[in-house]
């Protein structure tokens, strides 16, 4: 690829692993707001 780094730094990992997190509460906050959305309108 174009930029590859040897080594690796904790700081981007960190960075990386933070965003990789805040993905995942993303989806599931929005994967329950879409389930709450279908119970509601198929009740």
């Amino acid at each position: 690829m174009g930029n590859h780094r040897q080594q690796d730094d904790p700081a981007s990992l960190r960075i990386a692993t933070v965003g990789l997190r805040v993905f995942a509460v993303v989806v599931a906050v929005a994967a329950c707001a879409w389930l709450a959305l279908w119970l509601a309108f198929s009740l």
